[in-house]
């Protein structure tokens, strides 16, 4: 058999770039294949320490088992990481389980800061879906530095709470007061505004956000049986399961004449009709509240029906002069009182 130079050129070149491609610093595989490795550990690490941080904050116990329930892994995984956090002094075992040590509750209040800021970053200045953001949360706190976070809190003006009502902790790990009892536990008979949701277990706060209630809205209980709690809230009548009412946080509102009520919205309005805006539903934020608003939609604003689009969806609504077409959906989030019609 012949030497071909050529050919024998070519297959030490594609194994000096396959070689090249495994072992490459930054992009090769095996890098990757390491620093994945490294980056799940972390990742693990740090949620055990916001678990920890929680059961603490719960004054519940934390133990080998509850954290592998908590984190969906095996119990040999959390020893693993458990072991590691107690080599590098955030943790210490005490009779029954684990706690933090000061330089743990530290680390875990900085990747709970990251976290919570994130999830305002989304809801205030993204479009992405309140269910997620929970999750793309959970993606960026392993992955953020401080800088960047102080920037986005410098964007978001300082924000005390998420937009779930969950306290945001300082850069030096101080935490705004928390208050509030779950709605199940509420025996006032005048109102209460809502100031926390939690968004554990996600079919409960899918339950939720599915009935359209939402952080600072103000409710007033119409009744309790045994498994449901009714309320009324921005003129609807709405029934929670007693899971989803133990998840709703209110504080007791005894200043009636801050309740924002309005008989109504835009979209009960038929063609020639007009309603002065009263307010914007607390279930509008982020983008889509600043875009109605620059629109001219405020307090006081004068709005009529002009005409319906095919299927009477979206409506013409004449706006400070202009005709802005505005979909069921968000003109149901605008309250207003109608008005007379002028003969």
């Amino acid at each position: 058999m012949s030497y071909d130079p050529l050919n024998a050129l070519m297959i030490f070149i594609a194994v000096i770039i396959i070689f090249l491609i495994i072992i490459w610093p930054e992009w090769g595989l095996w890098y990757r294949l390491i620093k994945s490795l490294k980056n799940n550990k972390r990742i693990m690490m740090e949620d055990a320490l916001k678990e920890i941080y929680e059961s603490e904050r719960n004054e519940q116990e934390s133990t080998v088992k509850s954290l592998a329930g908590s984190l969906a892994v095996s119990s040999d995984q959390i020893t693993a990481v458990l072991k590691l956090l107690s080599e590098m002094e955030l943790i210490m075992f005490v009779e029954r389980g684990f706690r933090l040590t000061e330089s743990g509750r530290e680390y875990a209040l900085r990747v709970i800061r990251i976290h919570r800021l994130w999830e305002q970053y989304f809801a205030e200045k993204t479009g992405v879906p309140e269910v997620a953001w929970h999750n793309e949360a959970d993606k960026k706190e392993h992955e953020s530095n401080e800088d960047q976070m102080n920037e986005i809190n410098h964007l978001l003006g300082y924000p005390k709470y998420d937009p779930h009502g969950d306290p945001i902790p300082t850069e030096t790990g101080e935490l705004p007061p928390s208050e509030g009892v779950a709605l199940t536990d509420y025996r006032q008979s005048h109102p209460a505004v809502i100031i926390h949701i939690e968004d554990e277990p996600k079919s409960i706060y899918s339950e939720i956000i599915n009935s359209n209630i939402n952080i600072g809205m103000t409710l007033e209980k119409i009744s309790e049986e045994s498994n449901q709690i009714t309320i009324n809230i921005e003129g609807r009548t709405i029934s929670l399961s007693k899971m989803a009412a133990l998840n709703i946080t209110v504080r007791d509102e005894t200043e009636r004449e801050k309740i924002e009520v309005a008989p109504g919205n835009l979209a009960m309005l038929n063609i020639g009709e007009q309603g002065k805006v009263i307010f914007i539903s607390k279930a509008c934020r982020g983008p889509q509240r600043r875009r109605l608003m620059d629109l001219g939609i405020l307090p006081g604003t004068v709005v009529s029906a002009e005409m319906k689009g095919i299927g009477g969806d979206p409506t013409a609504f004449k706006i400070r002069g202009a005709n802005i077409a505005l979909r069921r959906d968000t003109a149901k989030m605008i309250h207003i009182n109608k008005l007379e019609k002028v003969a």
